[in-house]
């Protein structure tokens, strides 16, 4: 009988949780109904216990696993002792409480036995409509049956959505799938003001560039611009240049918005220093709103004489 006892209030942890004691119907993400489940329990087990978290039932493994350790490192922070849950032996009677998060008093029992904890913490995240989730906690003492407390809310469906799409995203870096996905196919418009010298003159020049990734990691494009000297803070008639330049090489994406770049180069200029001359660019940029965001850019072209022109600039980039 006590056995049945047991068994039937850890259904009642996962499936049967009533509708108060930390319930609210305002849906909030899952992130935050884990934090708010574990500082709503903290407060209603017993001092010093001793917790566990054997399973979380839900619609997937992984979102189980995430879970659980999200509420393990919550329990920590608020100084509660947690048993990591790979301390247990899995048997038979343990595999079930896997499938279907409920437990006997003899595994229960064992949980106890093996692992030193004293409080059972069983819960649930099951879909309720086309934007819920209803989230569940019950703290329940191994020793007694006696439920310390419960925990329910309604999470959001966009905020675990979010999980499946980023647990995706980390699953394929294997096979360099989160490269892949922020390695896209676009065009980048960049106007953009340098400052360049040879070590004798400086110069200011105005580009605009039209940059294409056509393939991972890849790109071309095409300058044009000018270039005026500088004597201190003013516009030097007696050197000017006119470019035009076309430029390839890669872009290694550091997240969805920050991408390093590197490229060789050839220029054709006239006036001042005309010619066809080689050179290479490197540089960082980042998205800030949307589609735009900013560039810097530094730029090195060897002309006649062994002249060496170094630049460095800023530029404002427009992503189609």
């Amino acid at each position: 009988m006590k056995k049945t006892i047991f068994t039937f209030t850890l259904i009642l942890s996962v499936f049967l949780i009533p509708q108060s004691n930390g319930y609210t119907q305002e849906a909030i993400t899952l992130d935050r109904a884990i934090r708010n489940s574990v500082d709503d329990l903290v407060s209603k087990i017993p001092q010093n216990t001793i917790v566990i978290i054997p399973n979380f039932v839900s619609p997937d493994k992984n979102l189980s696993e995430h879970i659980i350790d999200k509420m393990m490192d919550r329990f920590i922070a608020k100084k509660v002792k947690v048993v990591d849950r790979s301390h247990l032996e899995i048997s038979q009677r343990e595999l079930v409480f896997q499938m279907t998060g409920v437990v006997n008093e003899a595994t229960a029992r064992s949980i106890g036995n093996t692992t030193g904890a004293q409080t059972i913490i069983a819960g649930s995240i099951n879909q309720v409509n086309d934007d819920l989730y209803q989230f569940r906690v019950r703290a329940v003492s191994i020793e007694t049956t006696e439920v310390h407390g419960t925990f329910s809310a309604n999470v959001s469906k966009k905020s675990v959505d979010m999980f499946f799409q980023t647990d995706k995203d980390s699953g394929d870096m294997s096979s360099f799938g989160w490269l892949k996905k922020h390695a896209k196919r676009n065009t980048i418009l960049v106007p953009q003001v340098l400052l360049e010298t040879d070590s004798k003159n400086t110069n200011i020049c105005y580009e605009l560039g039209v940059n294409y990734s056509f393939l991972p990691f890849t790109s071309v494009g095409i300058n044009a611009g000018m270039a005026f000297g500088l004597d201190g803070f003013y516009i030097d008639t007696n050197y000017f240049r006119t470019m035009v330049s076309g430029t390839m090489g890669l872009v290694l994406p550091i997240s969805s918005r920050i991408k390093l770049f590197g490229d060789g180069l050839i220029e054709a200029a006239s006036g001042d220093d005309s010619g066809i001359h080689f050179g290479y660019a490197a540089g960082i940029s980042t998205r800030l709103y949307k589609s735009f965001g900013i560039e810097i850019r530094h730029k090195g072209i060897w002309y006649e004489n062994n002249k060496k022109m170094i630049s460095l600039g800023l530029g404002f980039i427009v992503v189609f």
